[in-house]
């Protein structure tokens, strides 16, 4: 598989479009995510496309943004985030919702067709499944996705030295 892809591309040929997205090496609806209510949890989110933009989603929860790359950042909070190629990103999550089951939504940006899987971040006292559509992603508009990735700044104090006591 891998030499046919070198090979298209020492020919001077694109890649070929994805067949999908995966969420922890699993395709939809099967990754799951077990939390506890009033905890909070580090997820890593990685885009290790060759190609494609992804936007993270998670339904009815905020991603605080704590790390870009190995770098601390001033923890801002984001309802998705825009991860592109190659990036990695660390965000907090809170289980501050009801007990039951949420979405976790990855969806390929700016692409035709629009390339879409979900999992489940499901509560420990979860009272029913995963209810209602998907969360849908955000604009189109390649505005967004730049006007997220200038507000990302670094936190140049956090693991700085500190004085001896």
């Amino acid at each position: 598989m891998l030499q046919d892809l070198k090979a298209q591309l020492d020919n001077g040929k694109k890649l070929p479009f994805p067949d999908g997205i995966l969420i922890n090496g699993r395709g939809s609806g099967g990754a799951y995510f077990n939390v506890e209510q009033g905890k909070t949890y580090r997820l890593r989110i990685s885009n290790v496309g060759l190609q494609n933009s992804l936007n993270f989603r998670i339904q009815n929860h905020k991603l605080k943004l704590v790390e870009v790359e190995g770098t601390h950042t001033l923890q801002t909070t984001y309802s998705s985030l825009d991860v592109h190629v190659g990036q990695s990103y660390s965000v907090l999550v809170t289980a501050d919702q009801p007990g039951q089951d949420y979405y976790i939504v990855v969806s390929s940006r700016f692409t035709t067709p629009v390339l879409t899987t979900t999992g489940v971040l499901r509560y420990s006292n979860s009272a029913g499944p995963v209810s209602g559509p998907p969360p849908g992603g955000p604009t189109i508009q390649i505005d967004w996705s730049l006007n997220q990735a200038r507000s990302i700044r670094t936190n140049l104090t956090a693991s700085g030295p500190r004085p001896n006591p």
